[in-house]
């Protein structure tokens, strides 16, 4: 079969809207991660080489609600992305690991930065010999045009209710206290970063420093070496392990449904009596607010900020 959907079409065993992401090997799964990583689903993400993290969530709804897998490998190709997002993912996976199907990860080409925290929560990673993982990092940039502007006569005036209030605006000089406010928050980021590898790997967070964080990339054996990646394999060896994993997992269709758009509002889900009683009995909360027999749609308008 072939697991890279160039004309766009679904997988004829995955029907809706994000078959096109997957592919299926005997009783697995397969879930494309190609491409810079984004937080909000858009018809444009597929064009411009982009992929968003509502998009892999439902991909994987698709793929359990097909009734005819009882493994998922997400395959990545990805250099990163934002930092938007991306905890929201990374708890939808667990639990989806957790309460669903078994979650594993392989990447032939590139897992790095935003990948890597991704695909670091499969039960096993898998890497080719050639294939890049890490890039444990946070990298911002900052832009400014005070300088164009003056130049062209344009003079910008900031007034601000509110000691830090848009530090860091492009249209002035950056100073110390904007510098020092982003590099805070880059920090803090960085520390969740650290503190969401070294669990999932079992990697002490002074270790991970000293080896495997601090924005390096590793390749194929090297990243095995430091412990970001569990063995070096080809593609269709992974698939057979993870096949050879769920084997005697029992298919079954699952009641999860993919979330809606709705123009520029979020058609997000709240629980119903059913879904109470079954988060009372154990279910994920995740979980039951994806069942549409658990959980009803409501109509959520962001306010300006």
């Amino acid at each position: 079969e072939d697991d890279d959907q160039e004309d766009g079409t679904a997988d004829e065993n995955f029907a809706g809207d994000y078959g096109y992401m997957l592919s299926k090997h005997g009783n697995v799964a397969v879930l494309q991660v190609y491409g810079e990583l984004v937080p909000k689903e858009s018809w444009y993400n597929r064009y411009f080489g982009m992929i968003s993290y509502e998009e892999i969530r439902n991909a994987a709804i698709t793929a359990a609600s097909s009734g005819l897998v009882a493994g998922l490998l997400l395959d990545f190709d990805t250099g990163g992305g934002a930092v938007t997002g991306i905890g929201e993912l990374s708890d939808f996976l667990r639990e989806f690991d957790n309460n669903v199907m078994p979650v594993y990860s392989y990447t032939g080409a590139n897992m790095l930065s935003a990948g890597y925290w991704l695909g670091c929560m499969g039960r096993k990673v898998y890497s080719s010999s050639m294939a890049l993982s890490g890039s444990i990092g946070v990298i911002t940039a900052h832009f400014s045009y005070a300088r164009s502007l003056k130049e062209a006569g344009v003079d910008v005036t900031m007034f601000r209710q509110g000691e830090f209030k848009a530090l860091g605006s492009p249209y002035e000089t950056l100073d110390d206290k904007a510098k020092a406010d982003i590099e805070a928050r880059m920090r803090k980021f960085y520390d969740m970063f650290l503190g969401h590898v070294s669990p999932q790997r079992g990697i002490p967070i002074p270790t991970l420093l000293e080896t495997a964080a601090e924005g390096r990339v590793f390749m194929g054996a090297a990243a095995v070496k430091v412990g970001l990646v569990d063995k070096v394999i080809s593609f269709d060896k992974a698939v057979a392990f993870v096949a050879n994993a769920v084997k005697d997992t029992q298919l079954g269709s699952s009641q999860l449904s993919p979330t809606t758009m709705a123009g520029m509002t979020d058609m997000k889900r709240t629980l119903n009596a059913a879904g109470l009683a079954a988060v009372d009995s154990g279910v994920a909360a995740e979980v039951a607010l994806a069942d549409p027999k658990l959980s009803d749609e409501v109509l959520d308008t962001p306010a300006d900020t």
